[in-house]
């Protein structure tokens, strides 16, 4: 920046001489404080960028813009659906007739082996059955780490699928070592078009993520771990950012 002169101001006026000093400093430490959140916003989206190429990466969580099976909804902090409120869902299914998806955070009453009494490999199972979201609320949905799966389990990410006969997963638990799974009831679906919205109206933020988010035992805690990293990439490139805001009080 070009320094100019600053105007003569009498000796019996320090007072004003005074204050403008302040308010020059005070525009420049604004300045300063604007450069250097852009350096550290610039920084994460970077970060984050290379996280989400490293598919290896079970931990990785990052912002994205594109609805694909295996991304993650997080219901924004403006969510007015109390259905869905602080909700994460997981993307099953996409195709031209729309979305689909089960809610990842939502741990019913019922226990696999109280709905599955009849099933020997599951009767003593105490795992909780998730409610996967409101539609066909009877449907059974399976999610298990297979490793690598054949038709008719459908990939999700990584080894993570799900299935369309319990056989599949049964037979897995007889052997060593036990599989990971996940049971749902109902899912969660949205028509052409429809989610796109609902994601420009910020209701959701979308997320690319691996499989130990999925997997994450603490389900509770699960929405307040993601939410944050899931409006990240749009406060930064807004004047929504939390330092913006505080430039302007």
């Amino acid at each position: 920046m070009r320094k100019t002169a600053a105007p003569a101001v009498p000796l019996k006026s320090p007072p004003v001489r005074c204050r403008r000093d302040r308010g020059g400093r005070a525009r420049r430490a604004r300045l300063l404080l604007l450069v250097a959140a852009l350096f550290v916003s610039g920084l994460r989206i970077a970060a984050g960028g290379a996280a989400v190429a490293s598919a290896s990466d079970p931990d990785a969580v990052e912002s994205t813009s594109r609805i694909d099976v295996g991304r993650v909804l997080v219901a924004t902090r403006q969510m007015q659906d109390p259905r869905f409120r602080e909700a994460v869902i997981l993307i099953t299914h996409r195709d031209a007739d729309g979305t689909a998806g089960v809610v990842l955070n939502r741990p019913g009453r019922h226990t696999v082996g109280m709905l599955l009494s009849r099933e020997k490999a599951l009767q003593n199972r105490s795992d909780p059955i998730y409610w996967g979201g409101p539609v066909d609320p009877t449907a059974l949905i399976v999610l298990v780490d297979l490793g690598v799966a054949a038709a008719p389990a459908r990939k999700i990410l990584g080894g993570l699928h799900t299935i369309a006969e319990l056989s599949a997963l049964t037979d897995r638990l007889a052997g060593e070592p036990s599989p990971w799974f996940r049971m749902f009831l109902g899912f969660s679906g949205w028509s052409p078009g429809q989610l796109e919205a609902e994601i420009g109206q910020r209701d959701w933020g979308l997320l690319a993520v691996g499989e130990a988010t999925i997997r994450n035992a603490d389900t509770e805690a699960l929405w307040r771990r993601l939410v944050d990293p899931a409006l990240r990439l749009r406060a930064a490139l807004t004047w929504e950012a939390p330092w913006w805001s505080a430039l302007r009080r």
